[in-house]
């Protein structure tokens, strides 16, 4: 997923892309045949239609209850929403569905067992999918001993899956990006010593799942917009950033994994070019989104510094003021983070002066 680097939906969701048609919870055929719809889910996530997109997954929760499927997207959905907007509002809604999701799963497999079932590889694709994303919550939450915990599940969520149907490429989107992180960010999990540096094998099967994969090929691009970034290798993130900009123009996603490489790059106008681009997409939503504005506007900020644009960094000072004193007054709540940022640009400014 494009949000476990670092969203799939910030990506669309960990696996949610793969796992269409829907598998049979129950002994009967209704869970098929939604190809159609979750195409459409899909779709408006990706150009960031979130309502229309909250609806197609609500109504899987009103026909299908005891499913995890609509739980599982509306999490993804409530996922992409927080990690590209910065909208914690959603952060209670994002635990209720993901943990839904997890719950319906796991009795869905523990009822199978007590029949002598093993489970089919879509129920344990979407149960990875569900325990990923929350790993990932609890990873930013510093909670790292759970994230790992839910993180190890998901993968032998994915590998069991893998094991019911070989030929599931799709599989290696969520296996990549497990492998990848979990080397790169090694030294966070020191504790453990059987960790290994299989970053390569991420990356491999990464390119694996974009090569072949049959619903996760644009996820695992997102998914390497992030990683190159990590692994410093600018020119694949852009050749993939521009061809996901073809596409998906209003993702910001994308446009925030540009901008990383470009400030690593030392490429300030482009810098500048980019973070304007999200700052304009957040000013057009009913989000709320001033630390996502602000953390751009200190980009922008950083960026006017190093090219010695002194008169474009007051009046980026000047905006990003004024549009914090005016969401306040719209009863927007202004987080410390946010706060943060603006100092930054401050001190900016004092230090040319």
């Amino acid at each position: 997923m494009r949000n476990f680097s670092g969203s799939v939906l910030a990506g669309v969701m960990m696996i949610g892309l793969s796992l269409t048609p829907f598998y049979a919870l129950a002994s009967t055929q209704s869970y098929y045949g939604h190809t159609e719809e979750l195409k459409k889910l899909i779709d408006f996530v990706h150009t960031e239609q979130f309502d229309e997109a909250l609806a197609i997954a609500a109504s899987l929760v009103s026909k299908y209850p005891e499913s995890p499927v609509g739980y599982f997207y509306q999490a993804a959905i409530y996922d992409t929403i927080i990690r590209d907007y910065c909208d914690h509002r959603f952060e209670a809604p994002f635990e209720v569905s993901v943990n839904a999701s997890i719950d319906l799963g796991e009795k869905f497999l523990k009822n199978g067992e007590k029949k002598g079932e093993h489970g089919d590889p879509w129920t344990h694709f979407y149960l990875g999918g569900a325990l990923g994303f929350r790993g990932l919550y609890k990873f930013i939450k510093n909670d790292y001993f759970g994230a790992f915990y839910d993180g190890i599940s998901a993968v032998n969520h994915l590998k069991t899956s893998a094991e019911l149907d070989p030929e599931l490429y799709d599989i290696y989107y969520g296996l990549g990006c497990f492998y990848y992180w979990t080397s790169a960010k090694s030294r966070l999990l020191w504790f453990l010593p059987f960790v290994s540096d299989k970053r390569q094998q991420g990356i491999n099967q990464l390119i694996l799942a974009v090569n072949k994969g049959t619903y996760t090929n644009v996820e695992a691009q997102y998914a390497l917009l992030r990683v190159y970034n990590s692994e410093k290798m600018y020119d694949q993130t852009l050749s993939i950033g521009q061809e996901l900009r073809e596409k998906f123009p209003q993702d910001i996603f994308v446009l925030n994994e540009m901008s990383y490489a470009y400030r690593d790059m030392g490429q300030w106008e482009n810098v500048v070019q980019v973070e304007q681009k999200i700052i304009d997409r957040c000013m057009l939503t009913e989000l709320h989104c001033f630390e996502r504005i602000a953390q751009s506007s200190l980009y922008r900020a950083q960026a006017f510094a190093n090219l010695k644009n002194w008169q474009a960094l007051d009046v980026e000072y000047t905006f990003i003021v004024s549009e914090r004193r005016r969401r306040e007054n719209a009863d927007e709540q202004i987080n410390d983070l946010a706060d943060g940022y603006i100092k930054k640009i401050k001190k900016l400014i004092s230090h040319h002066k």
